[in-house]
């Protein structure tokens, strides 16, 4: 996080290119339950900051969490990716 967040504030010194937008992928991987709410509250506050911050993860209790404003899914089956916004339908819920 710390270099993500440091290389732009880089871009925006040296390049003039200021970006509202914050993407992490799989920043709670190797995290406790302990450690991932933590990260989760840092996180929020950087909304604030960025405006828009994506998350890529596989920990459903992420995507649960009352933070955030809009949660998409995507699903791959059969080597076919579909997006759902807003929610699982009930049939692939038990499944994740």
């Amino acid at each position: 996080m710390a270099l993500l967040l440091g290389l732009r504030d880089l871009q925006a010194q040296y390049q003039g290119i200021d970006s509202n937008v914050l993407v992490v992928d799989e920043p709670f991987g190797n995290l406790d339950p302990q450690g991932a709410r933590s990260l989760l509250r840092i996180l929020a506050g950087l909304r604030q900051k960025f405006g828009s911050v994506f998350i890529v993860s596989h920990r459903p209790e992420v995507f649960d969490s009352s933070v955030w404003t809009q949660v998409w899914w995507v699903v791959r089956k059969n080597g076919i990716a579909t997006l759902y916004r807003d929610g699982l339908p009930d049939k692939l819920r038990a499944t994740v």
